[in-house]
């Protein structure tokens, strides 16, 4: 006996949305791991050019400044070329399938720095960065900042913590990444010390750092900036 077509149970409006929402998550999660594998280019800070001079060492020219009292000033070039070459080899072998970190360079931006690390994992490139500012008090005390400013003016929270590959992530992520950066900073303790400790005045400036080992005069809006 024929009964007819068949009727299937429409689907309420919210079960279409809940299938909606569940389809465009997965969407954004896939292009979020997407983002995370491509590393971020590194043309900017001209690491390859055979024929830029060598670089200053840091330490000496830290230590002449403290000596002289008066300003130095080193380029986002010279500072990346001095960690290329500081750079220490890995003291043990890496298990299989653990990242192992190549180099770590900095670019300079306006106010603040960022810290790339560039590691492989598998042989497949990948990059892992974070934010940094420096805050002098009027205490003439120094604080990092381990973020990159808001995301938008109107989003007070999260602040940008770094970047994963491409993406842009949130201040909190950066716990899985600080563990490699300390080892880095811990092997550059005395210039670290140098620069960020006995210097008065910090300034990051696009493409470049100014250090002054004297104290800034009265009224000086560097002694309460976040730079």
């Amino acid at each position: 006996m024929d009964e007819g077509p068949r009727e299937f149970p429409q689907r309420s409006r919210l079960q279409r949305f809940v299938l909606a929402a569940a389809i465009a998550s997965a969407v954004l999660v896939l292009a979020a791991l997407c983002l995370c594998l491509i590393p971020q280019p590194l043309d900017d800070l001209s690491l390859d050019d055979a024929d830029a001079k060598p670089p200053r060492d840091l330490r000496e020219a830290l230590e002449r400044s403290l000596k002289r009292g008066e300003p130095v000033v080193f380029t986002q070039e010279e500072i990346n070329r001095w960690l290329v070459q500081r750079r220490a080899p890995q003291a043990q072998a890496k298990p299989v399938g653990m990242p192992t970190a190549e180099r770590i360079v900095v670019r300079l931006l306006d106010g603040q720095a960022e810290l790339v690390m560039r590691r492989r994992m598998l042989g497949v490139p990948m990059t892992v960065s974070m934010f940094v500012r420096i805050e002098r008090r009027a205490d003439g005390s120094k604080q990092a900042h381990l973020h990159g400013g808001r995301y938008a003016e109107w989003l007070s929270h999260p602040l940008r913590g770094g970047r994963f590959g491409r993406l842009t992530i949130p201040q909190g992520f950066l716990v899985m990444a600080l563990p490699a950066f300390s080892r880095t900073a811990r092997s550059l303790d005395d210039e670290i010390r140098l620069a960020f400790e006995d210097m008065s005045v910090i300034r990051i400036e696009p493409g470049r750092l100014v250090l002054d080992p004297l104290e800034p005069q009265a009224g000086n809006p560097a002694s309460s900036t976040v730079f």
